[in-house]
């Protein structure tokens, strides 16, 4: 139709189902494919040759964020709510521009929240990571991530990078990728009827009720702190990968 050579397109209302149910789809890897990765020697040794490819899937599977929205991260977007206590979040927005006048983008309206910071990643080094690349008067948060006629997404070498390391410890890695840490911060509330009003805000998913949805603000960081991502702990040993790229 767009060359000209049809009038109408003969399968506009044409859909091919492949017999799979939506859950079939995804991919979360379980725990112990989770230790298989995170002690590659490119997490447990620092090998990685950029922070940029350390850090994303650690956010990731600690807040559920898809892999564009960590790798066009601001330093501007982590920052702490004072209160009794202070929490430190991370801000999912399009506002700024980089040093390049990029602008970030959002794959949803829902997209746009503030999702507090596990403690777990806290104690990585994350928060110190921040400092020194803020400290080097970065706007971005990973500024090694370019973008180019070629790459059309910050996160397009993360994930190949990801990739890589989870196909040389998973044989049977069918289906697993940077996309499978989003599903896996999904899994752990979903086995635990966790998947509420709380976890929809902090995942970035509409709310299907509707005094959830049209009235009222949002819930305040503090108690999606205490609702959400307090009680996520997937009960990974992790210290092997303290201090690494901070």
């Amino acid at each position: 139709v767009l060359e000209g050579e049809l009038q109408t397109n003969v399968g506009k209302l044409l859909q091919l189902s492949d017999g799979k149910q939506d859950v079939e789809r995804h991919h979360p890897l379980s725990v112990e494919e989770l230790r298989l990765v995170f002690a590659h020697p490119k997490f447990a040794q620092g090998k990685f040759k950029s922070a940029a490819y350390f850090w994303p899937p650690l956010i990731g599977l600690f807040t559920g964020m898809r892999l564009e929205e960590i790798c066009q991260l601001h330093c501007a977007d982590i920052y702490p709510i004072q209160g009794e206590e202070i929490l430190w979040v991370i801000d999912i927005n399009e506002q700024g521009v980089d040093e390049d006048g990029i602008a970030k983008t959002l794959k949803t309206k829902n997209a746009r929240r503030i999702v507090p910071i596990h403690e777990q990643l806290i104690s990585l080094g994350l928060l110190d990571y921040h400092v020194s690349i803020r400290a080097g008067g970065s706007i971005r948060l990973f500024p090694e991530l370019k973008l180019s006629d070629s790459v059309k997404k910050f996160g397009k070498q993360p994930g190949k990078q990801f990739k890589d390391v989870v196909k040389s410890v998973l044989p049977e890695n069918a289906g697993k990728s940077f996309h499978s840490l989003r599903h896996t911060f999904s899994d752990f509330y979903k086995q635990r009827g966790l998947q509420n009003d709380f976890f929809r805000q902090v995942f970035g998913h509409s709310q299907p009720n509707l005094a959830a949805s049209q009235y009222g603000g949002k819930f305040p960081p503090r108690l999606l702190y205490d609702e959400v991502i307090s009680k996520l702990d997937y009960g990974l040993d992790l210290s092997e990968l303290k201090g690494k790229f901070v």
